[in-house]
């Protein structure tokens, strides 16, 4: 079989490759495929970004690009320019952040995060709660396969954008294999201190608000505990609660910011138990992770994350139950913890891996887009 020529619209990835949430999924998707004999992966990106991108293709013959410019205007490129800086025609053109080309002659494939922007416009920035929405029903309109990180995600999908669910496959994610190779690394201002994790960004859907209202009960009933929060920059509205800061100072929170890999796999092995309390995820990637290094998890009653958990989860709770929050999170903390004590050993006493990797991630969307090349083909159908 030929090998399919597939594209991936790889503009958002920074120099260095180092982000959270559609980044990583962009790089790690990328390196899976590039591991594949039945693709050849290229990918459009930014001048800036261009080692890294051909890193993870594994060739810079591979890589095209674009002018540095501000998001607004590359997605203007991605939308409406033809894709002139390839060097060849693709198979498949796939766009991993809301947008696919309006026109292409190859097949278009949009993956589908989550439905955030149209469900949580209020969250989102003004330029872009007014200027990508329409663009995004457009793309959703207009990809020839819509890859869903999750079947909630289908869901709210459907409820959107009623009949594009037919065009749609579900592909869960996995850990990174960057964090999995990870060698664990202590957390110095942790080290030494039973606490919780949160993972996340600090916008009004993460629901911290309900979380540093609990933390409040927790840190009367068990004050030599501590609520590690870590978490890239937000991008838009931050809600925190108002007990935020006065808890910072009392040492009872630890703002963290974005850690390495090394940093955030010993959180999750160390951590007395993971809070995922989103009122509205995609995927929730931070509850597989934690399940996936044995972490006694808590989540929201959120479809996405209850579909995560896959009733591994140690509670499923209202997302603004602050008092079951608090009862569950003490409960965590009352548990029998499986990893040794002090934290000088990342030695557990049982480890349960999730089996998923990125190459059963790349497996299976191979396997939705060679589906969908077939049944082009067999409708005779060209964009």
């Amino acid at each position: 079989m030929t090998p399919l020529r597939w594209t991936v619209i790889a503009t958002q990835v920074p120099p260095g490759g180092s982000l959270g949430g559609v980044v990583r999924y962009t790089t790690e998707l990328i390196r899976a495929l590039a591991q594949r004999e039945d693709v050849i992966v290229s990918a459009l990106t930014t001048r800036a970004a261009a080692d890294t991108v051909a890193d993870l293709v594994g060739s810079s013959a591979r890589v095209s690009t674009v002018p540095n410019a501000p998001v607004p205007l590359l997605s203007v490129v991605e939308r409406h320019a033809p894709l002139t800086g390839l060097r060849r025609d693709p198979d498949v053109v796939h766009g991993i952040k809301h947008l696919v080309p309006a026109r292409s002659t190859a097949l278009r494939v949009l993956t589908v995060h989550d439905m955030l922007l149209l469900d949580r416009g209020a969250d989102f920035g003004r330029a872009k709660r007014l200027l990508l929405p329409p663009s995004y029903r457009a793309s959703i309109r207009d990809a020839d396969l819509l890859l869903c990180v999750s079947e909630a995600t289908r869901q709210r999908l459907k409820a959107q954008v009623p009949g594009a669910e037919q065009r749609a496959a579900v592909v869960h994610l996995a850990t990174s294999e960057s964090l999995r190779a990870a060698t664990a690394r202590p957390i110095a201002a942790l080290a030494g201190r039973r606490f919780a994790l949160v993972v996340g960004d600090s916008s009004p859907r993460k629901n911290l608000r309900t979380v540093i209202a609990a933390w409040c009960k927790i840190h009367e009933q068990l004050p030599e505990v501590a609520l590690a929060i870590a978490g890239p920059p937000n991008w838009g509205a931050t809600d925190v609660g108002e007990a935020y800061e006065q808890l910072v100072t009392a040492g009872a929170v630890v703002p963290l910011g974005h850690v390495a890999d090394a940093e955030l796999r010993w959180a999750y092995e160390y951590a007395d138990v993971v809070l995922c309390p989103s009122l509205a995820e995609g995927f929730g990637l931070p509850a597989a992770e934690a399940l996936d290094f044995g972490a006694p998890v808590i989540v929201s009653d959120d479809a996405a994350l209850q579909e995560v958990a896959a009733g591994r989860a140690l509670a499923v709770l209202p997302p603004l139950a602050v008092d079951r929050w608090v009862a569950s999170t003490v409960a965590a903390f009352g548990a029998v913890r499986r990893v040794q004590r002090p934290h000088t050993s990342r030695t557990w006493e049982a480890r349960t891996w999730n089996a998923r990797t990125w190459h059963n991630v790349a497996e299976d969307s191979v396997s939705a887009v060679n589906q969908a090349v077939r049944s082009r083909r067999m409708s005779g159908s060209g964009s």
